[in-house]
């Protein structure tokens, strides 16, 4: 498992709940945060290399990724107790909407006010298409001939989203979607995060089934607090700590050395909010 010097230092640190989805941390900490101990629901959206599951190889399952690598980084400098989870894109917009989570990891969209406030920004990252290869895309008008991979619930791009007339294939994470585009069931093309599905298609040895891309827009990847959620008072502390770790250059360097990975860097990695 990939991981940097400070994460292993936490990790000795960790309690391993098997939850739901993903695998719940609990860190032991002090009582100033949330109303005597109580501990702070996080939720990292399931997208590689944001966030995902991996086994240690001792039977244990660990979150693992860019996002769980700063959570451990915030841990360490907060001493905030956290309850973290790589969940499915829908099910952490669900628990923010119903207030099952305190605090969640994912790119932002307006379209989430009425149930979440944005918090620390951490990245921007490029949202567009990816096509299989003998697929020409130069322009918007020919995602029509085409049936586009997405996940499950996520917000790609207003108009993109409101095109009633685009053939879309629902996965619930970007590595099915991308598996399925290049064996040709499911897909001729992928919709998201650039950097993520170059991320998956490096990963997974299919640079050779794509070829053309376009770019929609430009999203951020930021801290997420449910207006739902009854932990309201963790915001000023998850705030404060995360504009520092970024303000320094930490969140940059965790981000650049997931997407700088044995893959080789890609040209669409998200650009660091520090970077501004």
């Amino acid at each position: 498992m990939r991981m940097t010097n400070h994460v292993r230092g936490v990790m000795t640190r960790f309690i391993f709940l098997l939850m739901g989805f993903g695998m719940g941390i609990v860190l032991p900490v002090s009582d100033a945060l949330a109303g005597g101990g109580s501990v702070v629901k996080v939720d990292v959206v399931g997208v590689e290399p944001w966030g995902f599951d991996q086994s240690d190889g001792s039977g244990h399952v660990v979150a693992t990724g860019i996002l769980p690598d700063i959570v451990a980084e915030f841990v360490r400098r907060s001493g905030v107790l956290v309850d973290l989870q790589v969940k499915p894109y829908a099910r952490v917009v669900r628990d923010m909407m119903v207030g099952d989570c305190d605090v969640a990891f994912l790119a932002w969209s307006d379209d989430r006010r009425p149930y979440a406030n944005i918090g620390t920004i951490l990245a921007t990252i490029n949202f567009g298409v990816k096509a299989r290869k003998g697929h020409p895309l130069a322009t918007y008008s020919d995602l029509h001939s085409l049936t586009i991979g997405v996940v499950r619930g996520m917000a790609i791009e207003p108009e993109f989203d409101a095109d009633k007339a685009l053939r879309r294939e629902e996965s619930v994470d970007y590595t099915t979607a991308v598996k399925k585009a290049a064996a040709g069931r499911g897909g001729d093309a992928v919709a998201g995060s650039l950097a993520s599905i170059d991320f998956i298609i490096e990963k997974y040895g299919l640079t050779d089934y794509f070829g053309d891309e376009i770019l929609l827009t430009k999203r951020l990847v930021a801290v997420h607090f449910s207006r739902k959620s009854d932990n309201q008072q963790v915001a000023a502390i998850v705030n404060r700590t995360m504009d520092e770790i970024v303000a320094d250059g930490t969140a940059a360097e965790i981000i650049h050395r997931w997407f700088e990975s044995a893959h080789g860097p890609t040209h669409q990695a998200p650009e660091p909010w520090g970077n501004k």
